[in-house]
């Protein structure tokens, strides 16, 4: 699915994240796997992830770990999963987007990558998620105030034709 950028302008990652949050799941690489699953039960402000960004001990950006990686890597190493620790099971390299991208390039990127949710790394730091859901509820608030605003401003000018 490919998506355009439209006419008024494109939604940047920024204004996105500021109007609708900079959170995101974290856990620690060197976590075992039993207990960073049990963080996908915690609410992160007011929110559930199915994906957490997996931090070292820096706070720089190492992985992600889906809760659908934590099943497959307890079918795939059985008993050996409660020795394991995120970062044996995480995915990595990490595909992200920067404050500066626009929300429809990374719709199309997330597209390409067949992925669902893509963090916000600058310099290495974890600064938001965008999840595809939020993306597209977010392009759509801002296509209908940008259409509300314009009608607004036709039918205020007095303007009939």
């Amino acid at each position: 699915m490919e998506y355009a950028v439209t006419a008024t302008g494109p939604l940047t990652v920024k204004r996105f994240l500021d109007k609708y949050g900079h959170s995101a799941l974290t856990i620690r690489a060197k976590d075992p796997v039993i207990e960073a699953s049990a963080q996908f039960f915690n609410l992160v402000h007011g929110r559930k992830y199915s994906i957490a960004v997996v931090l070292d001990e820096n706070d720089s950006v190492v992985g992600v770990l889906s809760l659908g990686g934590i099943v497959f890597a307890m079918c795939r190493h059985k008993e050996n999963i409660f020795n394991m620790k995120a970062s044996e099971v995480m995915s990595s390299p990490v595909h992200s987007v920067k404050l500066s991208d626009d929300i429809m390039s990374a719709l199309n990127f997330m597209s390409k990558m067949e992925i669902r949710h893509v963090p916000v790394i600058e310099d290495g730091k974890l600064l938001g998620l965008v999840t595809r859901k939020d993306a597209l509820e977010g392009l759509y608030d801002d296509q209908t105030l940008e259409l509300n605003s314009l009608a607004e401003f036709v039918f205020r000018s007095g303007a009939r034709y």
